[in-house]
């Protein structure tokens, strides 16, 4: 009625100990959205928001690398002077 749902989630090896959810997300606007992200994840499928996001921080990394490199370079080279 709201637009908005609770998000249920538990694990296999949870589900034989308690009952009720593991983790309870509530008042969700983007629930179905929310549910096939993580579907997704359990099926083993990396979402494509995902992978981007991966590349991004990877192509960071190699610039953060790339910076410290020249800035010990240009130590090194203060220090020998």
């Amino acid at each position: 009625m709201l637009g908005i749902a609770t998000l249920k989630i538990q694990t296999a090896g949870y589900s034989g100990q308690q009952t009720g959810a593991e983790l309870k997300i509530e008042g969700l606007e983007y629930f179905e959205e929310l549910r096939e992200l993580i579907m997704e994840f359990v099926r083993g499928k990396k979402p494509e928001a995902i992978e981007a996001e991966a590349q991004e921080a990877e192509d960071s990394t190699l610039r953060i690398l790339k910076e410290v490199s020249t800035i010990r370079e240009l130590l090194e080279q203060s220090s020998r002077k």
